[in-house]
C-alpha cells in the first residue's frame, strides 16, 4: 500500500512542478476540497481530495478540459481510500480516455450464497484491492466515441468473521480472487459542458 500511495503523489506532485513551456501540459490549475459522507458501510467518513484541470499542450480554448482528481479518505470502520480518476482529451477532442486507478481498504457484508438469505446471516469481511479503470476512445463521427476498455481488480481477503460463513464453508472467492475484463464500449456524449452541461445527452 505504501508503495501506492507513494506513486499516486509522486504523480500528484510532478504534474503541477512541470515546466508548461517544454511538457504536454498546459495550464493545470488545482482545486483542493475537504470531503464528509456517511454510508451504511462505512459509517462517517473524512478526508481530501483535490481536482486538477488541464488542457494537452496546443490544444484550442474551445476544447474540453481534461481532469483528474486525487483523494484520499479514512472511515470510522478503519478503512481507507486512496483514489484517482481522470478524463483527458487529446487532438481537439478526436481522443478521449477516463477511468480509474485506486487502493482501497474496505469491508463489505456478506449474507451467504443463493436466494432468499435470512438477515441474520449477515458478517463483515475485510478486503484490499488495487483497482484499474482503462478505457481509451475515438471519436469516429459527430458525438459518438468508440473504443476498449479494461478493468482490473485484485482482492485480498485479510479478516472474515470467525466462525462465519466465509471462515467455516467452501465458498468460491472466500480466499480472494481477480477481476479482469477487456470489452469494447461505444459512448454518444452530445453535451455542450460536461462540467456544467444545459443541453445534450450523455
Amino acid at each position: 500500500m505504501k508503495r501506492v500511495i507513494f506513486i499516486l503523489c509522486i504523480l500528484s506532485i510532478k504534474l503541477t512542478a512541470q515546466d508548461t513551456d517544454s511538457v504536454s501540459i498546459h495550464k493545470l490549475k488545482a482545486f483542493p476540497l475537504p470531503v464528509v459522507y456517511f454510508t451504511p458501510e462505512t459509517d462517517w467518513g473524512f478526508g481530501v481530495v483535490s481536482l486538477f484541470t488541464f488542457r494537452i499542450k496546443g490544444e484550442t480554448k474551445d476544447s474540453r478540459t481534461s481532469q483528474f482528481q486525487f483523494g484520499g479518505a479514512y472511515t470510522q470502520r478503519d478503512q481507507l481510500l486512496f483514489y484517482l480518476p481522470y478524463q483527458v482529451y487529446y487532438k481537439n477532442e478526436k481522443y478521449y480516455s477516463f477511468g480509474e486507478f485506486g487502493y482501497y481498504e474496505y469491508s463489505y457484508r456478506f449474507f451467504g450464497v443463493g436466494t432468499d438469505l435470512p438477515i441474520e446471516n449477515e458478517e463483515l469481511y475485510n478486503v484490499d484491492f488495487p483497482r484499474v479503470r482503462i478505457n481509451l476512445m475515438k471519436l469516429v463521427k459527430p458525438n459518438w466515441y468508440l473504443g476498449l476498455r479494461y478493468w482490473f481488480d485484485g482482492y485480498d481477503i485479510v479478516k472474515t468473521k470467525e466462525g462465519g460463513l466465509l471462515e467455516t464453508q467452501n465458498i468460491t472467492g472466500a480466499d480472494g480472487g481477480v477481476v479482469s475484463s477487456l470489452g469494447v464500449i461505444s459512448l454518444l456524449d452530445s453535451r455542450n459542458n460536461y462540467n456544467y452541461p444545459t443541453k445534450g445527452t450523455y
